[in-house]
């Protein structure tokens, strides 16, 4: 949830934009879709399994095929950030995926981009960023907005 709320915090997302996911032991942790992030309760963090069968809480975000595909491919990633960073998004200054949002074909999309890398952006849509862990995917997220 800190997570979340200094994304919005710090300008990377308003209302419920973008999306954070985390390991979670065998299982993973992701934001719901819909909730605006100042709000959020700790109930609220959806725990799902890493084919995508939600355990606990609300409807996960859109974007729970991406996170996925990038945590079972990265076994190096241990949190996934995306954010609607305006200038990032604009201007990017990492390598742009194409793709649909919601759909598993952009996970694909954004793992050839990244090519081994932290941080790509997904053209018209936002920046996504890994990191061992949350507070590294996030800090890559605000590094790319200030380039």
């Amino acid at each position: 949830m800190l997570t979340l709320r200094r994304m919005a915090a710090g300008g990377l997302v308003r209302g419920t934009d973008g999306n954070a996911s985390a390991r979670a032991g065998e299982l993973v942790a992701i934001s719901p879709t819909g909730l605006a992030y100042d709000a959020l309760r700790a109930e609220d963090i959806c725990l799902v399994t890493p084919e995508g069968e939600l355990l606990e809480g609300p409807e996960p975000s859109v974007e729970l095929p991406m996170h996925l595909a990038v945590l079972a491919a990265r076994p190096d990633v241990g949190a996934v950030v995306h954010t609607h960073s305006p200038h990032a998004t604009a201007e990017p200054p990492v390598p742009v995926a194409e793709g649909v949002s919601g759909t598993p074909e952009l996970g694909a999309a954004v793992l050839e981009a990244a090519a081994g890398g932290n941080a790509v952006v997904i053209r018209d849509h936002g920046p996504v960023c890994f990191g061992a862990d949350l507070a590294e995917a996030l800090a890559r997220a605000f590094a790319i907005e200030r380039c």
